[in-house]
């Protein structure tokens, strides 16, 4: 369900072989580095992010966020925790990329 996701393409993983070419003849790189990223993403955002990002109904929304959080939080090493941690943080990415193209 998350790699469907049209919009994860947005990010990119670090990848060594693949990342540098992304970036060649760029006017814009913005690299971020979210301190605690996914300590400090609650089971609320991942809850909103189903709800809201990709319409699953109150009860799926409520399953997966059991599912998908450890503690309140986003845990760090579970599969689904990178796509997760992408979609909350869309919005902002979203405005950087306005704010870039000006």
């Amino acid at each position: 369900m998350l790699r469907s996701c049209s919009f994860l393409r947005l990010f990119h993983g670090f990848r060594w072989r693949e990342h540098p070419a992304i970036h060649v003849k760029k006017n814009v790189v913005v690299t971020l580095d979210i301190e605690d990223c996914f300590p400090s993403i609650t089971e609320k955002h991942v809850y909103l992010t189903f709800r809201g990002q990709l319409k699953c109904s109150e009860e799926i929304a409520q399953l997966l966020t059991r599912l998908t959080t450890f503690k309140g939080t986003l845990p760090l090493g579970n599969p689904t925790s990178s796509y997760l941690a992408n979609l909350v943080i869309l919005p902002c990415v979203q405005e950087i990329q306005r704010e870039a193209s000006k």
